[in-house]
């Protein structure tokens, strides 16, 4: 944030330019690095499986993974700024060099979506596959089918009790489903890698060097239009 906040009073500046470059160059290549550590640790987690899991493993798996987005998510934020920086103190505005940068965020971008909903489903898929689950799921199934059963004697149906044992059952069903996605929210928060704004600014500075340039202007400001890449 210094570089780019001072970069207006130094855009003329080699020395300013030179060495922010390099002090940028040292965070990217670590911000990559930091990328592929924490994608392939959470690749580790979310293989790790187990046949029987209570709602406790579940909410453990989810808090690793979450904290490891967090860290995932931070490292593409700090290689995507770092990038942009770099096309700015480099001024390299050619078309493929700057191509080949939005590319490279582009795939660091899908690839983290890619792991997200890897992750998402399978976390989803546990929790309704959990000890916990299966009690409830039985005792909805308990609860109709006793409820639907009862109905259909006469002498005990005039007391309601059948309608109750299905309120019951459909309740315990509802009770179920909340208690996942309530869970699940935690994770729905990690589903942007937060790296579209470098993108655009970078296709934006591309279309203004290397598009042709429609320049607009009325008494207060100066409209400037571009066609899209």
């Amino acid at each position: 944030m210094n570089t780019l906040n001072n970069y207006k009073y130094n855009w003329n500046n080699e020395k300013f330019k030179n060495s922010n470059h390099i002090k940028v160059l040292d965070i990217k290549h670590e911000a990559g690095r930091k990328i592929d550590f924490y994608r392939e640790m959470i690749k580790t987690k979310i293989n790790k499986k187990s046949f029987f899991h209570s709602d406790q493993d579940v909410k453990k798996q989810l808090e690793k993974i979450q904290a490891d987005f967090n860290d995932y998510q931070l490292s593409l934020y700090q290689y995507s700024f770092s990038s942009f920086l770099e096309v700015m103190l480099l001024e390299n505005y050619d078309s493929a060099y700057l191509y080949g940068i939005v590319k490279r965020m582009e795939d660091y971008s899908c690839k983290y979506r890619e792991l997200y909903t890897r992750c998402y489903n399978q976390i989803e898929g546990n929790a309704k596959s959990s000890v916990q689950s299966h009690l409830l799921k039985g005792l909805s199934s308990v609860n109709k089918f006793a409820g639907e059963s009862l109905s259909k004697v006469s002498a005990i149906s005039k007391y309601k009790i059948d309608k109750t044992l299905i309120g019951a059952g459909k309740k315990l069903g509802e009770f179920g489903t909340e208690r996942i996605v309530q869970s699940m929210k935690q994770l729905v928060e990690k589903q942007s890698s937060y790296n579209h704004l470098f993108v655009e600014n970078i296709n934006v500075i591309n279309r203004l060097y290397n598009q042709p340039l429609e320049i607009l202007f009325d008494n207060e400001n100066v409209y400037i239009g571009a066609p899209e890449l």
